[in-house]
């Protein structure tokens, strides 16, 4: 998309030079990486059973200062910003980098976020910032699953992240950018596939005045739930066929009632 970007601008003259580049198969580029990806931390203030990070975060190892001193130069030319984690929101340094952008220039930003942290200050910065896409993880669908699976000791409310998803819910309306509530299956939270799709649905109205989905192919701006399995979870397997799920394929996505049968993407026959 970087056509979309002002002809005389540095983002899309990077990305131009990029594309010029690969197509004369040069091996040394004089363009700079038109997605900016970095992790100030692995560290979260949540610890997911299921976090193939774990192990990092509990390094509590950080990005230098002297990174965090010249990520605004980095981030000038990329088409896509996307600072990662952990929990991104989760340090101040991230948050400054992000309070102090200059969104003049026609990046764009993607956040994956656990959504507990959404402080009036991140508020304020998502509220300036232009965004391609926000994922937000829940794995539950319950309170109760949500307290097993995510918290384990850590500091963090079911009713305040519901509070925020409807804050970034009316964020992504008023922006218009895609918004993905995502969902890790194991054996604790298998059975509340559904229960978890009619709660991603809550927060956007995607039903049109006949009762049905469009396409997944079709939704543009919407919110998607998206349901994946975790591999690592050795009664995944056994709780999932025990629900008669074994034939549950992504076509099921393509053209869904608004009722029992309301599974948007999930993700769950390819397993078997």
């Amino acid at each position: 998309w970087y056509d979309e970007l002002s002809e005389d601008g540095e983002v899309r003259a990077n990305a131009e030079l990029n594309e010029r580049e690969f197509d004369d198969s040069k091996l040394e580029l004089e363009s700079w990486p038109r997605w900016l990806r970095f992790t100030y931390s692995y560290a979260c203030n949540l610890d997911c059973y299921h976090c193939y990070q774990r192990e990092d975060a509990t390094q509590r190892l950080k990005l230098p200062d002297s990174f965090m001193e010249r990520v605004d130069e980095y981030a000038s030319r990329a088409q896509v910003v996307y600072p990662f984690g952990g929990e991104p929101f989760f340090f101040k340094p991230v948050v400054e980098f992000l309070q102090n952008y200059n969104t003049n220039r026609e990046n764009r930003f993607y956040f994956i976020t656990n959504a507990t942290i959404l402080t009036p200050r991140i508020e304020e910065v998502l509220s300036r910032m232009p965004i391609v896409a926000i994922s937000a993880s829940l794995d539950a669908g319950t309170k109760e699953s949500f307290e097993t699976l995510r918290l384990r000791g850590r500091k963090g409310s079911w009713d305040e992240v519901m509070v925020n998803l409807d804050k970034l819910a009316a964020l992504h309306r008023t922006k218009g950018f895609p918004m993905t509530l995502s969902m890790t299956l194991n054996s604790v939270n298998a059975t509340e596939i559904e229960t978890f799709v009619d709660l991603a649905l809550g927060f956007v109205q995607m039903a049109d005045s006949g009762g049905r989905l469009t396409q997944v192919s079709q939704v543009r701006g919407g919110l998607i739930p998206t349901v994946g399995p975790n591999l690592f979870d050795k009664g995944f397997e056994g709780a999932v066929r025990s629900l008669g799920m074994a034939e549950f394929h992504l076509q099921r996505s393509q053209s869904v009632e608004v009722g029992r049968t309301r599974a948007l993407v999930v993700i769950v026959g390819h397993l078997f």
